[in-house]
């Protein structure tokens, strides 16, 4: 197996426009209706379940003990892994019946689902390590974002050409090589129209005394239509990409999959922290925030002003992450002042809840006496 990389880059590929993506989506959406939503009401009705037993712990033990605050913490977790393998049985038969489509014999949502069965776990496992490489990847705040283009397709693959794992991100990874722009941009107009689709629903919230259930019902409905419309779509792009001619046949490189492990087991680091910090008492979690804040505001002190956009950003990341709201915890100390001097800390006030349970984020950005 080669250990590197060849070198140069691909040259300009036309890719056929989106307009034209848009139609062909349409017409077999269209043609698979009666299947594509048999498989999406399936979602649906597993999300919203999902949705009613997660609120439901978390209504049960807003005011208990930590201890079972932690438990019902371990519970939500497994019941989220049990999802994820839901999820990516049903992601891979919706690519199934997509990919299936001139067969009508074979493009059946039951023969969709008995395929897809056999798939889930390799499907699970490559979008374990593509999400684990991504949060790892954050702390460069840039690279996340390539990461979710380059490894976008590694289901469509699996489904497609039966490759599994890292080989399978790295497939998806040499498919947009020499054309990730225009294969984000492609994929930026659907999730443009859908934001559209979303904005016009979330008007419905207006409406006096039913406003609210109006629009869980109107996103419901939308998430039940717009989900297979959009397998179909990512399909087509698939197979677009697929059909371009390239001077570089693919191979599994030692060196990229390596990056690609390295990634993913500093994400698992980043994932279990958050996981940890969640089971540990007010008081415990707000010292951890305090210290996260301090390390991160110290770096800045000593970089200077051009530092605090990123940071302020990479803070709100690990604030999401590590710390979720508990209405049952007051406002975490600021401790600062007694870890470092005082020259080389921002301004770090206390955490304040304001009314509506999200939580207010401090600046931190560095004051003048603090600036090299």
């Amino acid at each position: 197996m080669n250990t590197l990389p060849p070198q140069g880059t691909l040259p300009v590929i036309h890719l056929p426009g989106t307009g034209s993506l848009l139609m062909r989506s349409a017409k077999i959406y269209t043609r698979l209706f009666r299947q594509l939503v048999v498989l999406s009401a399936l979602v649906l009705f597993v999300a919203i379940a999902q949705y009613g037993i997660t609120s439901f712990l978390h209504f049960i033990v807003r005011d208990a003990a930590q201890v079972w605050r932690a438990v019902m913490q371990v519970l939500g977790t497994a019941l989220s892994l049990g999802l994820g393998f839901f999820f990516a049985w049903m992601f891979a038969a919706f690519i199934y019946l997509t990919k299936n489509r001139e067969n009508v014999a074979e493009a059946t949502w039951q023969n969709a689902l008995a395929r897809g069965g056999t798939m889930y776990q390799s499907m699970f496992f490559a979008g374990a390590l593509a999400g684990l490489a991504i949060y790892g990847s954050v702390i460069t705040l840039i690279l996340p974002l390539f990461f979710s283009v380059w490894f976008y397709f590694a289901g469509y693959i699996i489904v497609n050409e039966g490759k599994k794992g890292i080989d399978a991100l790295l497939r998806s990874h040499y498919l947009v090589r020499g054309v990730w722009w225009k294969t984000m941009g492609r994929g930026m107009v659907l999730v443009g129209l859908l934001g559209v689709a979303y904005s016009i629903v979330y008007l419905s919230m207006g409406i006096p005394v039913i406003g609210w259930w109006v629009y869980l019902l109107l996103v419901a409905v939308l998430g039940l239509f717009a989900v297979p419309f959009y397998v179909v779509y990512d399909q087509l792009r698939y197979e677009d990409l697929t059909a371009l001619s390239r001077s570089l046949e693919f191979q599994s490189f030692t060196s990229r999959r390596v990056e690609v492990i390295a990634w993913s087991i500093l994400g698992t680091f980043v994932v279990c922290l958050g996981w940890g910090v969640n089971l540990l008492g007010c008081d415990a979690r707000a010292a951890v925030q305090n210290t996260v804040r301090l390390a991160i505001g110290s770096v800045q002190g000593g970089l200077g002003v051009e530092l605090s956009k990123n940071t302020t950003e990479l803070t709100r990341f690990m604030n999401k992450i590590t710390f979720v709201y508990d209405p049952g915890c007051r406002a975490p100390a600021n401790a600062a002042g007694s870890v470092l001097p005082s020259s080389y800390l921002p301004t770090i006030p206390s955490t304040t809840t304001p009314t509506g349970g999200t939580p207010a984020f401090p600046d931190l950005t560095v004051p003048d006496e603090a600036q090299p």
